[in-house]
């Protein structure tokens, strides 16, 4: 069961995405505030996080640099209704795993996510036979 944090400040599209979730099985955290988000980011280490990008106290690119910064392997999903090739450009030059605009199809979104739960559970397996190639052969 992965974890999910949802980031997002309209009350209606936090539901639908933590719907789309637990669907599957993740466990959600789901926030409509980034501050809050990222102060238990830490505590909560998600595996995926989806986060809008225009939100009032704190934006999508301040959620994303938290998470490069401090969970990296988290991988980051962010989402807008004011989409644009160079927010899109922008976003992934910051490590974004993915770029989603509202409104979005349900299984659009759900294979999205799980893309990203297979890209970073392939990283996690390659940094521990990384680990173990080392400590077998002392490179």
């Amino acid at each position: 069961m992965a974890k999910i944090v949802i980031i997002d400040d309209e009350p209606a599209m936090v539901e639908v995405i933590v719907t789309l979730c637990r669907e599957k099985g993740h466990q959600v955290f789901p926030f409509n505030a980034a501050p809050k988000a990222v102060e238990q980011m830490d505590s909560i280490q998600p595996h995926v996080v989806i986060a809008d990008i225009r939100m009032e106290t704190m934006t999508g690119f301040d959620v994303l640099r938290h998470v490069r910064e401090h969970l990296r392997q988290t991988a980051v999903i962010l989402i807008t209704a004011y989409a644009s090739v160079e927010t899109a450009v922008e976003a992934m030059k910051m490590g974004a795993y993915d770029y989603v605009t509202k409104p979005f199809k349900i299984d659009e979104l759900q294979m999205t996510v799980q893309r990203a739960l297979d890209y970073q559970a392939a990283l996690r397996e390659n940094v521990y036979l990384r680990k173990e190639l080392k400590n077998k052969y002392k490179f």
